[in-house]
């Protein structure tokens, strides 16, 4: 064989390495989204099964924060007079800040500390697309824009930064973001880690009735998606990736390809060894999606500073952080930070 044999050899084996490259990626990106088989029970009764607290029993007030693209989001504020401290909660996917009424009335009662329940974009009463972000990256984004708009208001207070399921991935997404402003600590309530870690169970099933899991993920389309954005192709990153058990009333109720990456970290290792700040991490012995036991080892593993793993029993995935016990364990930690809210009555008295 001479050498431009060869190398037409080379050429045309190499067109077609690309060719069933880019044909297995459009293949599997084409792979129909998953469905359910029954609707979803959107009663009150299935919202407390699911550990759900929808009441609106602690005052508010609204607030709007206009991030870096114009969008804005909504937020409660449950102001308080304690601690020179503000706790920022965000929440899972598809929920939205008034499912942090209870919580984050407990949390200013146990704390004395002011709190923010932030609905993402797309989410709750904020702007944007429901279940879809304009890039890879803009969850986080728009975390820092509300941190920095709450730092810019009032710099001399402390603030936490805590995230429950969803939200705690994003959290550690932001964590990473190299010029992201300082924040004086982590409160993740049974956080995402990331989709390969060994916290997330194969089929997190979050329903009362067990019989469906409460989200299905489209992995094929996932695998061709992310081929495609290896070498720059991004124009198909809107397809729907993940859908939920949800009613159709709900705002959201899928999820892009491009808002699904946002929502964890790449690397869960990645992920944890991101946080520089102190970590309180908080799961139920009885979360659906997440297996409880292996959050310990893994921050144990992983984190760059001390990071306190808490598991409260019997507490589930969606009723964890307006339990009571985690509420004494979150005003514990930020007591040995030493934002006491005992300490702060006396000061002012």
């Amino acid at each position: 064989m001479t050498l431009r044999t060869a190398g037409r050899w080379f050429v045309w084996g190499l067109v077609a390495l690309v060719l069933v490259y880019f044909g297995a990626a459009a293949a599997m990106s084409a792979w129909p989204a998953p469905g359910f088989s029954t609707p979803a029970d959107g009663s009150p009764e299935a919202a407390r099964a699911q550990g759900l607290s929808l009441e609106q029993v602690y005052p508010f007030e609204e607030r709007h924060f206009t991030m870096r693209d114009g969008e804005r989001l909504y937020a409660r504020h449950f102001a308080a007079e304690g601690p020179p401290l503000t706790l920022l909660l965000v929440h899972g996917m598809t929920g939205e800040s008034s499912q942090f009424n209870r919580t984050a009335g407990l949390l200013r009662e146990a704390t004395g500390a002011e709190v923010y329940a932030v609905d993402l974009r797309g989410h709750g009463e904020s702007g944007g697309r429901a279940g879809d972000v304009d890039h890879i990256g803009q969850y986080e984004e728009d975390v820092v824009d509300v941190i920095t708009a709450l730092k810019e208001k009032d710099p001399g207070r402390a603030l936490i930064l805590s995230g429950h399921s969803m939200g705690g991935g994003i959290a550690q997404r932001y964590a990473q973001l190299p010029d992201s402003p300082v924040v004086d600590g982590y409160l993740l309530y049974a956080p995402l880690l990331g989709f390969g870690a060994p916290t997330t169970r194969t089929e997190p099933n979050a329903d009362p009735d067990g019989e469906e899991p409460w989200v299905k993920v489209d992995v094929p389309r996932i695998i061709g998606l992310s081929m495609l954005n290896v070498v720059g192709v991004t124009g198909l990153n809107a397809l729907t990736t993940a859908v939920c058990h949800v009613t159709e009333s709900a705002r959201v109720g899928e999820y892009s390809f491009r808002s699904l990456v946002g929502t964890a970290p790449q690397s869960y290792v990645a992920g944890v060894q991101a946080i520089d700040a102190p970590l309180l991490l908080v799961v139920g012995s009885e979360d659906e999606a997440f297996l409880a036991d292996e959050y310990a080892p893994l921050v144990a593993a992983h984190a760059r500073v001390p990071g306190r793993v808490e598991v409260v029993e019997g507490a589930s995935h969606n009723g964890v952080h307006h339990d009571p016990r985690s509420v004494a364990l979150v005003a514990d930690w930020l007591s040995g930070l030493g934002f006491s809210k005992q300490a702060a009555v006396a000061a002012g008295s």
